[in-house]
């Protein structure tokens, strides 16, 4: 049986042949039956399937600092300022959310 993938032995995979593994292995190959199958080392196998997978779970994350307030505090800050929208932030700040920056309730309410 000739191999699907042409891979010449020490050359990095193509982004084509690197889409192949990982699409076999999504239908439910294992890395050995994908290796079989397309003539790429085991070990090229098993490290380009950790790889997306890494790739994948960085995506996932949110870049950036963590949020200081919650959907609960951004509704109350919400509420407060439709109740009284003639309150200054800092005050609002203070009442609501002390922990918190006057410019964070700022970006928060628009």
């Amino acid at each position: 049986m000739a191999s699907l993938i042409d891979h010449p032995p020490g050359k990095a995979l193509l982004p084509f042949e690197r889409g192949i593994i990982i699409g076999r292995h999504e239908t439910g190959q294992n890395p050995a039956q994908i290796a079989r199958e397309t003539g790429v080392r085991d070990q090229t196998v098993r490290d380009t399937l950790r790889k997306a997978q890494q790739r994948d779970e960085q995506k996932s994350s949110h870049a950036g600092a963590p949020r200081k307030t919650d959907a609960i505090t951004d509704r109350h800050l919400i509420r407060s300022t439709k109740a009284d929208h003639h309150q200054p932030l800092r005050e609002l700040n203070l009442n609501i959310a002390p922990g918190i920056s006057v410019r964070t309730v700022h970006r928060r309410l628009h």
